[in-house]
């Protein structure tokens, strides 16, 4: 089989005769863990394997691994409602739970950065992110329910400072999307993602 990844994928599929929930299956039995909503837009060329598993499972790989690294100087509360905000505009829909849960964190985010929220917005903030992975078919919500409620609890003065006062000075923060790699020059591109999901 050759040509483009969606087709040879899709035609093994059928080949096979494998359904994608038999598919994961076999992939999770070799350690793979990759969604039924993944496999889906792969096979009719939607999207293509990113994350380190989904190119193992196919013989390739980008190799991953990513930190972020942020100075003293840097509004927690900012950082946490930049991923949420990021992950809801990645969000697939596909899963309501993952986009109302990011939402909802998002927002209550966004009252402390405007200085209108307190206590009870951190604890809507984690409410969403707990309720995000419920249904999921792949890692984002997971990841959402990991990192929004470990930024609140490394640094809940922080957020506690926000309370009825908001940002004060805050600088703003980017969280960078890969955009492309120049192999050539082993340089990265990156891009501020979407604005709207």
């Amino acid at each position: 089989m050759s040509g483009p990844f969606h087709v040879v994928l899709r035609d093994a599929i059928r080949q096979r005769g494998l359904p994608l929930q038999r598919l994961r299956a076999h992939l999770a039995e070799r350690g793979i863990q990759v969604g039924i909503a993944s496999l889906s837009d792969w096979q009719h060329g939607r999207a293509w394997p990113q994350q380190a598993n989904s190119l193992r499972a196919i013989g390739s790989g980008l190799g991953s691994g990513g930190f972020i690294v942020y100075d003293d100087t840097a509004c927690m509360v900012r950082v946490a409602h930049m991923f949420a905000k990021f992950l809801w505009l990645e969000s697939c829909n596909q899963c309501s739970s993952c986009k109302v849960g990011t939402n909802q964190s998002m927002i209550y985010l966004q009252k402390l950065i405007e200085g209108s929220g307190g206590e009870t917005d951190i604890e809507f903030v984690i409410e969403g992110a707990m309720m995000a992975p419920h249904g999921n078919r792949c890692y984002l919500p997971v990841e959402h329910s990991l990192s929004c409620p470990s930024i609140i609890g490394n640094f809940s003065k922080e957020f506690i400072e926000h309370y009825g006062r908001g940002c004060e000075g805050c600088r703003y923060l980017m969280l960078p999307k890969i955009h492309d790699l120049d192999e050539a020059k082993h340089k990265f591109t990156y891009s501020p993602g979407r604005h709207t999901p």
